[in-house]
């Protein structure tokens, strides 16, 4: 970030307009505040998501042209403040505000980043409902993701798995390595609508970790690869689910003829009324669980 002796070295610059031989030079106080504009993540350059003085704030230094114009005009307008004059002493109360609200808006635009990764985190561990503790979440994720990692075969699930389950990367890394994933683009060059896409694109794929860790370990067995998850969503937003496994036996392969001979007469009345026999069965379990 910018370094606090350039606000010292600013201040010294506004209140003498230059005619004092002892002020640092201007080019020393401009360089390091468009070293740091320009060194920004393309998110914290993008974004709109920040308070309007910040936004003029970033604009003015990113299309900073001439040194006395950015330090004289340009910031101050920025910060709501009027032009400094050359030559013309300044109010005392009026630098210390520029300043002031430079460095605040050199903090938010320092802070834009960090805080789009403390959103992703947020979004991840509301997806998984786990504590919001980082090394906690962390943990309890690596176990689950590692193990299911080795019987899942969906690449993008896999991949998801394998991101989980890294306990070497530190949180900012990790974060970014779960956000480029989820959206193919790393979170430094997002804008602020990936953010929502994040967070209902982490919601299916989580849901989606969830469910297929219920079909791999049903009742805490190993992995069958028979195994799989029914679910029938009604519009009134209730769903039912259940795990099943299929065996290798007459009896299935029996029935599995006279099924396949339905759906070979009619297959939309055939998948109508198995959906609503399946449905019938998942409420009548589910209300046995209730009781």
């Amino acid at each position: 970030g910018v370094r606090s002796e350039v606000f010292n070295q600013l201040l010294s610059v506004v209140d003498s307009q230059m005619e004092d031989s002892r002020a640092p030079a201007l080019l020393d106080v401009v360089k390091p505040l468009c070293e740091f504009a320009a060194g920004l993540p393309d998110y914290s350059r993008n974004s709109t998501s920040l308070g309007t003085k910040t936004l003029a704030i970033r604009a003015a230094l990113l299309n900073a042209k001439e040194p006395s114009t950015l330090v004289f005009e340009q910031l101050p307008a920025a910060c709501g403040l009027p032009p400094v004059l050359v030559r013309k002493k300044s109010s005392l109360d009026d630098t210390k505000k520029y300043v002031r609200e430079l460095k605040k808006g050199l903090g938010e635009l320092r802070s834009a980043y960090p805080t789009l990764l403390m959103s992703i985190e947020k979004a991840i561990v509301k997806a998984f409902e786990l504590c919001v503790q980082h090394e906690k979440f962390r943990q309890e994720l690596h176990s689950k993701a590692e193990d299911l990692a080795i019987h899942v075969t969906e690449p993008t699930l896999k991949a998801f798995c394998l991101r989980l389950a890294d306990s070497k990367l530190l949180r900012e890394a990790w974060l970014e390595s779960v956000g480029s994933l989820v959206l193919a683009k790393p979170p430094r060059r997002w804008h602020d609508t990936d953010l929502v896409r994040f967070e209902e694109a982490i919601q299916d794929l989580v849901r989606r970790f969830l469910a297929t860790t219920a079909i791999t370990f049903p009742k805490g067995n190993k992995a069958n690869k028979k195994s799989m998850r029914i679910s029938i969503l009604l519009p009134n937003g209730y769903e039912h689910s259940c795990v099943t496994e299929l065996s290798d036996s007459e009896p299935l392969e029996r029935f599995s003829k006279r099924m396949a001979e339905l759906f070979d007469e009619n297959p939309n009345l055939a998948l109508s009324v198995a959906s609503d026999a399946i449905l019938k069965q998942l409420e009548k379990s589910n209300a046995r669980t209730r009781t």
